[in-house]
C-alpha cells in the first residue's frame, strides 16, 4: 500500500475514490493500517490550482480522508476498515 497514492488521490481537484477504496482493500490487519498512517505522516493536500475558496488541507491520512470524503463514501470506508478492526 502506498501513501504517495493517497496523496494523488486527494490532492486538487476532485477525489479518486476508487483509487483510495482500492488502497484501503489491500490492508490486511490493523498493523498495516497504522504503518501506513505513519507513513503518510502529516501532509498538505492542495485544493487545486487558483481555488480561492477552499484551503489547502494540512493533515494526517485519517484527517484528509474526512475532509475529501462525504457522508456516504466515509460510510463505505469505515466498512472495509472495520473488518482490519479500524475506523476514522
Amino acid at each position: 500500500v502506498s501513501q504517495s497514492r493517497y496523496l494523488q488521490a486527494m490532492d486538487g481537484y476532485g477525489t479518486a475514490e476508487t483509487t483510495i477504496e482500492n488502497e484501503i482493500l489491500k490492508l490486511r490487519n490493523k498493523d498495516d493500517w497504522n504503518a501506513l498512517v505513519a507513513a503518510y505522516g502529516t501532509r498538505k493536500i492542495s485544493s487545486g490550482f487558483g481555488n480561492f475558496f477552499q484551503p489547502d488541507f494540512v493533515g494526517d491520512l485519517p484527517s484528509g480522508l474526512k475532509s475529501e470524503l462525504d457522508d456516504a463514501e466515509l460510510a463505505d470506508l469505515n466498512a472495509n476498515l472495520r473488518k482490519i478492526g479500524v475506523s476514522i
